[in-house]
């Protein structure tokens, strides 16, 4: 949303940058969810040690995001010009994973209808 004149953007590129950043959002669920199943798999000590570290899981996406992550990764995407160059390139792995991802949500919506 434009903050001037309040209108919705739906160029393409703001629809790719949208579900570019719906990916990664829906890795760092992946990888939160793959971590608390590894905590879960060791044995009772572990897992009452970590039990205040790791939230129950919430129901709700919005709700399973940190702000901190939201704010990172729509700064990677909406506004690259402000990322420095050595993050660029340590970004390309999870770029090459968001795009994969990407593809599984862009069938995913498809085939939901």
């Amino acid at each position: 949303v434009d903050p001037v004149t309040l209108s919705v953007d739906t160029t393409h590129a703001a629809n790719a940058a949208y579900k570019m950043v719906r990916a990664e959002l829906n890795l760092i669920l992946q990888a939160e969810w793959n971590e608390r199943r590894r905590l879960q798999k060791k044995g009772f000590l572990r897992r009452l040690m970590s039990f205040e570290v790791t939230p129950q899981y919430k129901t709700r996406f919005a709700m399973c995001i940190a702000y901190e992550d939201l704010m990172k990764v729509l700064l990677y995407w909406r506004k690259p010009d402000m990322v420095p160059y050595n993050i660029k390139v340590e970004r390309f792995d999870r770029l090459q994973e968001a795009l994969r991802m990407n593809a599984a949500l862009t069938l995913s919506d498809f085939f939901r209808g």
